[in-house]
């Protein structure tokens, strides 16, 4: 199931440059959503997400969402499954001087965030290429 989600995610990956910050905030939205309709068989909703990211960009919108006391579920779902690297927690240290260093403080100390690697993934999606897709 898990290489279905992501070979559908490279047919609509979204519309930036892999590497660029608003490519990784973008996969870290797309990537839960295409992982629960999978799972679910129904459409997941991340609108108040994606309306953030609208007004306020990529990167604001990451790091005010990193500054939260809680996690998201975004940052858990991903994980759980195996992928570490989706959260935002994981995206400030990929994208470093695009964050300041509050933002740095807070991915660093969330409370589960032992447990994400920043680093892209290789066994994503098929295997034939590397994280980001």
């Amino acid at each position: 199931m898990e290489r279905a989600v992501f070979s559908h995610l490279r047919a609509v990956r979204p519309e930036a440059t892999p590497g660029t910050v608003e490519h990784d905030v973008r996969l870290a939205v797309h990537a839960p959503k295409e992982m629960v309709t999978a799972e679910r068989g129904k459409t997941a909703r991340l609108s108040r997400t994606r309306k953030k990211i609208g007004r306020d960009g990529e990167a604001r919108a990451a790091a005010d969402l990193t500054l939260r006391q809680t996690a998201l579920g975004g940052f858990v779902m991903p994980v759980e499954r195996g992928h570490p690297e989706l959260p935002f927690e994981a995206v400030v240290p990929r994208q470093s001087k695009t964050f300041d260093a509050g933002v740095h403080i807070a991915a660093r100390d969330r409370p589960v965030a032992g447990t994400i690697d920043p680093t892209p993934s290789t066994q994503a999606g098929t295997g034939d290429q590397p994280w980001p897709i």
